[in-house]
Protein backbone atom coordinates (compact mmCIF):
# COMPACT_ATOMS: atom_id res chain seq x y z
CA UNK A 1 0.00 0.00 0.00
CA UNK A 2 1.63 3.47 -0.80
CA UNK A 3 0.48 6.69 -0.25
CA UNK A 4 1.90 10.56 -0.99
CA UNK A 5 4.34 10.05 2.50
CA UNK A 6 6.38 7.18 0.89
CA UNK A 7 6.46 5.68 4.52
CA UNK A 8 3.47 4.77 5.43
CA UNK A 9 4.15 0.90 4.18
CA UNK A 10 7.18 0.84 6.47
CA UNK A 11 5.57 2.25 9.31
CA UNK A 12 2.70 -0.18 9.24
CA UNK A 13 4.69 -3.24 8.57
CA UNK A 14 6.35 -2.01 12.25
CA UNK A 15 2.88 -1.70 13.53
CA UNK A 16 2.06 -5.33 12.36
CA UNK A 17 4.86 -6.75 13.61
CA UNK A 18 4.09 -5.36 16.77
CA UNK A 19 0.74 -6.01 16.92
CA UNK A 20 1.22 -9.80 15.85
CA UNK A 21 3.73 -10.04 19.32
CA UNK A 22 1.03 -8.39 21.45
CA UNK A 23 -1.12 -10.90 23.22
CA UNK A 24 -4.34 -11.17 22.40
CA UNK A 25 -7.33 -10.37 24.86
CA UNK A 26 -8.70 -13.81 25.91
CA UNK A 27 -12.44 -14.73 25.82
CA UNK A 28 -13.76 -16.91 28.64
CA UNK A 29 -14.89 -19.36 25.72
CA UNK A 30 -13.74 -19.85 22.40
CA UNK A 31 -17.26 -20.57 21.00
CA UNK A 32 -18.61 -17.55 22.41
CA UNK A 33 -15.58 -15.34 21.21
CA UNK A 34 -16.41 -16.39 17.75
CA UNK A 35 -19.72 -15.74 17.73
CA UNK A 36 -20.01 -12.28 19.79
CA UNK A 37 -19.39 -10.37 16.81
CA UNK A 38 -21.28 -7.27 18.13
CA UNK A 39 -19.06 -7.29 21.51
CA UNK A 40 -15.95 -6.22 19.68
CA UNK A 41 -14.74 -2.88 20.46
CA UNK A 42 -12.94 -0.61 17.17
CA UNK A 43 -9.25 -0.36 18.38
CA UNK A 44 -7.99 3.23 18.43
CA UNK A 45 -7.13 4.88 15.74
CA UNK A 46 -10.50 3.63 13.44
CA UNK A 47 -11.93 7.11 12.44
CA UNK A 48 -14.35 8.32 9.66
CA UNK A 49 -13.15 11.00 7.60
CA UNK A 50 -15.45 13.82 8.96
CA UNK A 51 -17.95 11.40 9.76
CA UNK A 52 -18.21 10.26 6.38
CA UNK A 53 -16.75 6.55 5.13
CA UNK A 54 -13.31 6.89 4.11
CA UNK A 55 -12.77 6.16 -0.29
CA UNK A 56 -11.51 2.78 -1.33
CA UNK A 57 -9.99 1.54 -4.56
CA UNK A 58 -10.42 -1.80 -6.19
CA UNK A 59 -7.46 -3.37 -5.13
CA UNK A 60 -8.65 -2.74 -1.44
CA UNK A 61 -12.17 -3.57 -2.50
CA UNK A 62 -11.04 -7.07 -3.98
CA UNK A 63 -8.43 -7.98 -1.19
CA UNK A 64 -10.90 -7.20 1.43
CA UNK A 65 -13.75 -8.91 -0.26
CA UNK A 66 -11.30 -11.62 -0.74
CA UNK A 67 -10.58 -11.68 3.00
CA UNK A 68 -14.25 -11.57 4.00
CA UNK A 69 -15.66 -14.57 1.68
CA UNK A 70 -12.76 -16.91 3.28
CA UNK A 71 -13.96 -16.03 6.65
CA UNK A 72 -17.26 -17.01 5.54
CA UNK A 73 -16.63 -19.53 3.93
CA UNK A 74 -14.84 -20.95 6.69
CA UNK A 75 -17.63 -19.72 9.30
CA UNK A 76 -19.99 -22.21 6.96
CA UNK A 77 -17.89 -25.02 6.76
CA UNK A 78 -17.11 -25.33 9.80
CA UNK A 79 -20.09 -23.98 12.22
CA UNK A 80 -20.99 -26.74 14.94
CA UNK A 81 -17.80 -28.58 14.65
CA UNK A 82 -13.91 -28.25 15.50
CA UNK A 83 -12.04 -27.66 12.71
CA UNK A 84 -8.75 -29.50 11.73
CA UNK A 85 -5.46 -27.25 11.95
CA UNK A 86 -4.92 -27.88 7.73
CA UNK A 87 -8.21 -25.67 7.91
CA UNK A 88 -7.30 -22.96 9.80
CA UNK A 89 -3.91 -22.84 8.15
CA UNK A 90 -5.59 -22.64 5.04
CA UNK A 91 -7.33 -20.02 6.17
CA UNK A 92 -4.29 -17.54 7.63
CA UNK A 93 -2.84 -18.29 3.99
CA UNK A 94 -5.46 -17.26 2.14
CA UNK A 95 -5.68 -13.93 4.80
CA UNK A 96 -2.08 -13.35 4.30
CA UNK A 97 -2.42 -13.41 0.58
CA UNK A 98 -4.64 -11.19 0.29
CA UNK A 99 -3.20 -8.68 3.17
CA UNK A 100 0.28 -8.70 0.55
CA UNK A 101 -1.86 -7.77 -2.52
CA UNK A 102 -3.53 -4.80 -0.28
CA UNK A 103 -0.26 -3.49 0.70
CA UNK A 104 1.88 -4.04 -2.85
CA UNK A 105 -1.60 -2.35 -4.59
CA UNK A 106 -3.97 -0.02 -2.87
CA UNK A 107 -3.45 3.44 -2.72
CA UNK A 108 -5.17 5.05 -0.35
CA UNK A 109 -4.28 8.99 0.67
CA UNK A 110 -2.30 9.60 3.79
CA UNK A 111 -5.20 9.78 6.37
CA UNK A 112 -7.23 6.75 4.85
CA UNK A 113 -4.20 4.34 4.77
CA UNK A 114 -3.56 5.17 8.29
CA UNK A 115 -6.93 4.11 9.58
CA UNK A 116 -6.48 1.53 6.95
CA UNK A 117 -3.51 -0.21 8.62
CA UNK A 118 -4.64 -0.23 12.10
CA UNK A 119 -7.38 -2.46 10.63
CA UNK A 120 -4.91 -4.60 8.54
CA UNK A 121 -3.30 -4.81 11.54
CA UNK A 122 -5.92 -6.65 13.60
CA UNK A 123 -6.46 -8.69 10.21
CA UNK A 124 -2.88 -9.87 10.84
CA UNK A 125 -3.09 -10.55 14.63
CA UNK A 126 -5.87 -12.54 13.78
CA UNK A 127 -4.44 -14.29 11.36
CA UNK A 128 -1.39 -14.89 13.44
CA UNK A 129 -3.69 -16.36 16.02
CA UNK A 130 -5.41 -18.60 13.27
CA UNK A 131 -2.23 -20.08 12.48
CA UNK A 132 -1.68 -21.01 16.16
CA UNK A 133 1.65 -18.01 16.40
CA UNK A 134 -0.21 -15.99 19.27
CA UNK A 135 0.32 -16.90 22.34
CA UNK A 136 -2.33 -16.97 24.62
CA UNK A 137 -5.14 -16.96 21.84
CA UNK A 138 -6.71 -19.57 20.40
CA UNK A 139 -7.56 -20.20 16.53
CA UNK A 140 -10.83 -19.19 17.04
CA UNK A 141 -10.64 -16.20 18.64
CA UNK A 142 -7.93 -15.53 16.20
CA UNK A 143 -11.42 -15.75 13.47
CA UNK A 144 -12.96 -13.47 15.95
CA UNK A 145 -10.38 -10.94 15.65
CA UNK A 146 -10.31 -11.13 11.97
CA UNK A 147 -14.15 -11.26 11.78
CA UNK A 148 -14.23 -8.04 13.89
CA UNK A 149 -11.70 -6.25 12.06
CA UNK A 150 -14.22 -6.95 8.99
CA UNK A 151 -16.70 -5.13 10.36
CA UNK A 152 -14.70 -2.63 11.21
CA UNK A 153 -13.31 -2.04 7.95
CA UNK A 154 -17.19 -2.28 7.01
CA UNK A 155 -18.11 0.43 9.36
CA UNK A 156 -15.18 3.02 8.50
CA UNK A 157 -14.82 2.26 4.37
CA UNK A 158 -16.89 3.10 1.53
CA UNK A 159 -17.00 -0.34 -0.01
CA UNK A 160 -20.07 -0.90 -1.83
CA UNK A 161 -22.18 -4.07 -1.10
CA UNK A 162 -20.17 -4.80 1.76
CA UNK A 163 -22.42 -6.77 4.51
CA UNK A 164 -21.28 -7.36 8.04
CA UNK A 165 -20.21 -10.94 8.76
CA UNK A 166 -22.36 -12.52 11.35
Amino acid sequence: MTSNSGNSLVLGLFLVFGWLHAPAALAADDHAATHRHDAHAAPKGITLNNGKKWNTDEPLRRGMGNIRALVEHHHHATHGGKPAAATYDKLAKGIHTETTYIFQNCKLDKQADEVLHVILTEVLGGAAAIEGKQKGASRDQGVARVVGALNDYGRTFNHPGWKPVQ
